[in-house]
């Protein structure tokens, strides 16, 4: 089974909500959300990953000396072990947009649990809890 490198992005605005993406567009667990973030690409480590896909998704500029490490997760799909770590961002430029099959929206961390999020993100609700 294949490892999947990634890095995700847990956007904080000053309401204590979090920003959570569709999967709609995807193919492979299309019901659920996600946090922003994606696949690390060859020469790239996590956090310059992180950087790109936030620009990607978001079209958001982010500093890498922005990025607090928060979580690791290592989960098994039936597809693939996912192996992501996970940042804190409080500070962004621009304004926030995706692409017209993308939805995106703004919960508080506290009704994260209510959400449809993927198995492998579930485990960073219980630590976003504890900030």
């Amino acid at each position: 089974m294949n490892n999947v490198f990634c890095a995700s992005g847990i956007l904080l605005n000053k309401k204590n909500q979090t920003l959570i993406l569709s999967r709609k567009h995807k193919k492979y667990l299309k019901s659920y959300y996600e946090f922003p973030g994606g696949k690390v690409e060859n020469s790239e480590n996590f956090y310059s990953a992180l950087v790109r896909e936030m620009y990607e998704e978001l079209k958001i500029n982010v500093r890498e000396n922005s990025l607090k490490p928060f979580h690791f997760v290592q989960y098994k799909y039936s597809k693939f072990n996912l192996i992501m770590h996970s940042f804190i961002i409080r500070r962004w430029h621009g304004n926030i947009s995706t692409s017209k099959n993308i939805n995106f929206k703004w919960i508080d961390i506290k009704k994260l649990s209510h959400e449809q999020l993927l198995p492998g993100n579930k485990s960073i609700i219980s630590s976003l809890k504890n900030l």
